[in-house]
């Protein structure tokens, strides 16, 4: 993956919800050629293959079990394998709508963004997830409320159950060697 000589660009964000969450299988196909960004964050979970994700200058390796978390503006991509189907839920929210506790939580994993999860927090951090999605593809009555909630609960789960993934350390020689 590139880094330098990239092309950013600003990707809209829905300015009718400040939460937006999906969840699809991403193939080769759905590389991205250009660097983009948000104006919120991204909380981008990986339930099965693996991606390789660019995020601001630095190159993650993404497995299933992996989460990782991108703070407004910062550019990023990702380019998936020629055979992984990668399964993936992706949850866009602005700033403004998150209190400063959880805008707190989301910033402490700005210079480790990518976060492993144990089976067991995979399977509890799916069922959140679930729950987000739905809510957020319907507008039953308190729906905005419960979409909150999950979005709280996610973090606080995560901040307590995280273990920070560990990098491979061919491609932190590379950045090394970038950097140089």
């Amino acid at each position: 993956m590139n880094i330098q000589n990239s092309v950013y660009s600003k990707q809209e964000d829905n300015k009718n919800s400040p939460l937006l969450c999906h969840s699809y299988i991403a193939t080769k196909e759905h590389t991205m050629k250009n660097f983009h960004y948000h104006m919120g964050y991204e909380i981008y979970w990986l339930t099965s293959g693996s991606v390789s994700a660019g995020v601001g200058d630095k190159v993650f390796s993404i497995k299933k079990g992996n989460m990782i978390i991108i703070p407004p503006y910062v550019p990023h991509r990702n380019e998936y394998s020629k055979t992984d189907n990668n399964f993936r839920t992706v949850i866009n929210v602005s700033a403004g709508y998150l209190s400063d506790f959880m805008t707190e939580i989301l910033d402490s994993f700005k210079d480790n963004p990518v976060i492993f999860f144990s089976p067991q927090h995979q399977d509890y951090i799916s069922s959140i997830m679930k729950k987000i999605e739905k809510e957020t593809n319907t507008e039953k009555k308190y729906s905005g409320h419960l979409r909150k909630a999950y979005i709280t609960e996610l973090l606080i789960y995560i901040q307590r159950h995280n273990t920070p993934a560990v990098t491979n350390s061919s491609e932190t020689l590379i950045q090394n060697i970038i950097k140089y």
